[in-house]
C-alpha cells in the first residue's frame, strides 16, 4: 500500500513508500528539503 512521508517539524511531503497494511505506522528519520535538517517523518496518507 502507497503511503506518503510528512516531516513532524514544517508539515512538508518529501518521500513516498510503501508498506503492509497490518503493520504499525511508519516513522523514519529523513532529510527534509524545507527544513534542512535530518528530521523525523511520520506516515500519511
Amino acid at each position: 500500500m502507497p503511503i506518503t512521508l510528512v516531516c513532524t517539524v514544517c508539515g512538508g511531503r518529501n518521500y513516498k513508500t510503501t508498506k503492509v497494511p497490518s503493520a504499525p505506522a511508519v516513522v523514519l528519520k529523513k532529510h527534509c528539503k524545507g527544513c534542512g535538517h535530518h528530521t523525523e517523518h511520520r506516515e500519511s496518507r
